[in-house]
């Protein structure tokens, strides 16, 4: 028999039972209320810490179960805004010879799942980009909003800021053309010292910056320039490197100078100026002095490097190996800056 303290009675056993009155005090100390459309006399339920949904007399409890019930469809709900939130980018036409990862930022083998801002650079980056003659296509689906393809204009406006300097040296003359065709300092060094101590004939000299880097690597050059302007410039920047006794400059046109000289190397970088007028990628034909210099070096030179735009169809030019030359600052590491292309003669 148990004994009785007001509205409580104690068991044997030693456990609380609540009635009457007992009942709704520790229901208002200890337990919470069911809204108030609920009428379910059953809804009085404790608030441990954790609790198990299946009560001790086997009953779900349904505010317990109907927590874990909602879990679910809280992470399916998640991982759908996850998948709005990521754009699918294809990129195709990317020719063989170009390092794509570098090109692209990541991997294209495969289309890519990004967020909105990485896939605004990726499409960004690779806009109006030809290489080869070969356009590279960009898909991004769901179309991005024209937020984010402002904002990552805006960042590729100031990366290229930091590209790749011309000359380094302070003191040197360049014109308009000169700012825009001469190969930067470092791009050109590098070429240069894959063939120190050759010899070379630099067709289209220019403002000098290949022959001065040639130069620099311990090659005697033949600069070749048919503006007297320019050459004097030539002249003047090689003074400032110090290597103007290493470079003998001369002064005319460069079909008629290749056919009489003769050297390791024959470098050519025709003007580009032209291209810029025509509507399609450039080819042999659309540089004039170019085609004509080729002819005329034949069975001359060892070996033939022409510097051509990044857009060149590497087709029109039978034979040749092709190399895209990346920038090395960081606003234009991922940009194809020209393309090397090299051809063996003596044949």
């Amino acid at each position: 028999m148990g004994s009785r303290c007001g509205s409580e009675s104690i068991s044997d056993s030693g456990t609380v039972a609540l009635s009457g009155s007992g009942l709704r005090q520790r229901a208002l100390e200890g337990c919470k209320r069911v809204p108030a459309h609920s009428t379910d006399a059953s809804a009085l339920v404790h608030r441990p810490p954790r609790r198990d949904p299946i009560g001790a007399n086997g009953a779900l409890d349904e505010g317990t179960a109907g927590s874990r019930k909602r879990a679910p469809r809280a992470s399916s709900a998640a991982a759908r805004a996850t998948l709005v939130n990521r754009h699918r980018v294809t990129v195709s036409g990317i020719p063989p010879w170009v390092d794509a990862a570098r090109l692209v930022g990541h991997d294209p083998k495969r289309p890519l799942w990004l967020d909105a801002h990485d896939a605004a650079d990726v499409a960004e980056r690779l806009r109006n980009v030809v290489l080869g003659g070969s356009p590279v296509r960009v898909v991004v689906e769901p179309g991005l909003p024209r937020s984010a393809v402002r904002d990552a204009r805006l960042r590729a406006a100031r990366r290229r800021r930091r590209r790749t300097a011309g000359f380094e040296r302070s003191g040197v003359r360049l014109d308009a053309e000169g700012r825009v065709s001469l190969t930067p300092e470092a791009i050109a060094l590098r070429l240069a010292r894959r063939v120190r101590g050759a010899s070379v004939v630099d067709a289209c000299a220019g403002c000098g910056g290949n022959a001065i880097a040639f130069a620099r690597a311990g090659c005697p050059v033949v600069a070749i320039e048919i503006d007297p302007g320019r050459l004097a410039m030539a002249r003047h920047n090689a003074r400032v490197y110090g290597v103007d006794s290493r470079i003998r400059f001369v002064r005319g046109d460069a079909r008629d100078w290749v056919a009489r000289l003769s050297a390791d190397l024959l470098f050519v970088d025709p003007p580009w100026g032209g291209t810029n007028a025509i509507r399609r990628p450039p080819t042999l034909h659309d540089l004039p002095p170019l085609e004509d210099i080729l002819a005329a070096a034949r069975g001359r030179y060892e070996r033939i490097w022409v510097k051509a735009p990044a857009a060149f169809v590497v087709g029109s030019l039978p034979g040749a190996r092709v190399e895209p030359v990346f920038g090395l600052a960081p606003g234009d590491r991922d940009r194809v800056k020209f393309l090397l292309l090299e051809l063996s003669d003596r044949s």
